[in-house]
């Protein structure tokens, strides 16, 4: 199975997500809301293919690794 490394840069009302291969190539790059629609939207696409996610740690950071935690993803935090 091809596992999907998923990266998230995370603003306050906005979430840029970039879905790559483990070799990086990139399949898609694109934009969320920050809101509990858009949250379960992405846990109906991603949840079944189990994807490792990463995403820097910052005060949005932070409180977006809990809900993806809570959603049942794996989750790694990066430093800047």
């Amino acid at each position: 199975m091809i596992r999907i490394l998923i990266g998230m840069d995370v603003h306050e009302c906005n979430i840029y997500i970039t879905e790559m291969e483990h070799n990086a190539n990139v399949n898609e790059q694109y934009e969320i809301r920050n809101d509990e629609s858009s949250w379960g939207d992405f846990r109906e696409i991603y949840l079944s293919k189990y994807p490792e996610i990463s995403l820097e740690v910052s005060t949005s950071g932070k409180y977006v690794a809990g809900k993806v935690r809570d959603m049942g993803f794996s989750i790694h935090l990066a430093y800047p």
